[in-house]
């Protein structure tokens, strides 16, 4: 089985028709999204406005409902041209991929529509009756919620989700936004503490990571393949052939 690892489109869609041409030449069985899909922009400077100020974010900013129409409709178009190359897709939301309502409601409305769509975040897809595919996008903190300005959850959420893995016998493929720690030694404050721990303790065999844009890199954390694929923004994606377990960087650029 052939895998396309990609992360971090934020907004820049025209990447997509360059990716048509990696998919037709490559013909993957399966694509896996670690988040990301949208800009954010005018959200994203008020979050790290309000941080830096020590304020609450202005949840009445101008222009905040506009920049979230023409997201959920990214979103909604992002998410078509994966039915319409019928390559099926599981993904989770990045930090950007906020509100939680609107992301979360457009991915419900993708999967009637789109069957070999799935958001996985908070959710197993068994696909093709051997593997579970599970994850948890956006941000990770050890206590702060924020569903408006980042798609931000504590680590509680994520122990209380991830724990339903047990449950199942199939070889499991994780999606998290965030790398885990292990992934970029010497930059400790980058790597995310949570995701190393659920890495470690659920063994996936697999495991697909964004949100470091420049980041092409693999990485064993135990029995654990953790790929991080680079940003599709600039171009940057992977191969991963399973279960031979070699891993492609590339770029479309």
């Amino acid at each position: 089985m052939k895998i396309l690892a990609i992360s971090d489109l934020h907004g820049e869609m025209e990447r997509l028709d360059k990716l048509a041409d990696v998919i037709k030449d490559e013909k993957p069985d399966l694509a896996l999204f670690a988040g990301d899909i949208v800009k954010g922009k005018k959200r994203g400077d008020e979050w790290l406005a309000a941080k830096s100020e020590q304020r609450a974010a202005d949840r009445k900013l101008p222009g905040l409902e506009e920049e979230i129409e023409s997201d959920v409709k990214m979103l909604k178009a992002f998410l078509d041209k994966f039915a319409e190359w019928e390559l099926p897709l599981a993904y989770v939301p990045g930090n950007m991929d906020s509100p939680k309502e609107h992301f979360l409601f457009g991915a419900l409305n993708a999967e009637i529509a789109h069957p070999n769509i799935r958001c996985v975040h908070g959710g197993p897809w068994l696909f093709k009756e051997r593997y579970l595919i599970y994850g948890f996008g956006g941000d990770i903190s050890e206590d702060v919620y924020e569903d408006i300005f980042q798609f931000m959850s504590p680590r509680w959420e994520v122990e209380y989700q991830l724990k339903f893995t047990k449950e199942f016998d199939q070889q499991m493929f994780f999606l998290f936004h965030l790398p885990p720690r292990v992934l970029v030694e010497g930059e400790p404050a980058i790597g995310n503490e949570v995701v190393h721990e659920m890495i470690k303790t659920y063994r996936p065999a697999l495991v697909v990571v964004g949100h470091q844009h420049d980041l092409q890199k693999q990485v064993q954390i135990g029995p654990s393949l953790v790929v991080s694929p680079g940003a599709l923004k600039k171009g940057k994606f992977a191969l991963i052939d399973w279960p031979g377990k070699h891993v492609e960087f590339a770029s479309l650029l």
